[in-house]
């Protein structure tokens, strides 16, 4: 798996842009998972619709900051990785600490999507990070 990513770090590296992209399709996916198809599922998530919702409307606004990043930016200064990187991270702590806090009353379904949706998250995060490293490197 170590070396797939490195593969993706080097790819987006070239093309940094369409982390964005990726970032903010990502993160819509999310929204309409969490605000549409878990709230509706809420009883056997063990998460109320309000938390849902409030966790759908963060994805929300990831999703209009990368997008304007892809749509905006003539160039990708390592700055806007960064910040969409740590937002990621502070992201998936935030679903954890949730979890954490409602760990009684949290079914099994909900464990499961959100430390699949956690796992993805990081992967994301650490390559957008790498690549705002790489760019950093490169002098842009």
């Amino acid at each position: 798996m170590t070396k797939n990513v490195n593969a993706l770090i080097t790819k987006f590296s070239e093309q940094p842009k369409k982390l964005f992209l990726i970032d903010g399709f990502g993160a819509l996916v999310t929204a309409i998972l969490i605000g549409v198809v878990l709230t509706q599922l809420s009883s056997l998530i063990g998460l109320t619709k309000i938390i849902l919702f409030q966790l759908a409307v963060i994805a929300i606004l990831f999703a209009l900051y990368s997008f304007s990043c892809y749509l905006f930016l003539k160039q990708v200064k390592p700055v806007f990785l960064k910040i969409i990187g740590y937002a990621n991270l502070l992201y998936c702590g935030l679903t954890l600490l949730i979890l954490l806090i409602n760990c009684r009353q949290i079914q099994p379904l909900g464990y499961v999507y959100f430390f699949a949706e956690v796992v993805i998250i990081l992967i994301l995060s650490y390559i957008e990070l790498s690549v705002a490293n790489n760019l950093k490197i490169k002098g842009q």
